[in-house]
């Protein structure tokens, strides 16, 4: 029996599951990562191998921070569906 895929299982999708620890990073001003910079990170990267979309929003939030201190731990997971 063929599977049919629905509209949300397309080839080429991105899922980007993330803790708050990613939004919620506070560089030294007290200014936090926020919605706006992590979309902005992931359009950077939309089509890219789900590792590149991982390693750049960590890079992205780590330069954020800066020197900082990590005020919440950072939970990341990036699964690409292959066509």
């Amino acid at each position: 029996m063929a599977r049919r895929r629905g509209p949300s299982e397309t080839a080429g999708q991105t899922l980007v599951v993330y803790s708050d620890g990613v939004t919620d990073a506070l560089n030294e001003s007290g200014a936090s990562f926020g919605d706006e910079r992590l979309l902005v990170s992931l359009r950077e990267t939309a089509g890219r191998p789900a590792a590149e979309v991982a390693h750049q929003l960590l890079g992205a939030v780590e330069a954020f921070v800066g020197d900082a201190r990590w005020h919440d731990d950072v939970s990341l997971v990036v699964v690409r569906r292959a066509g």
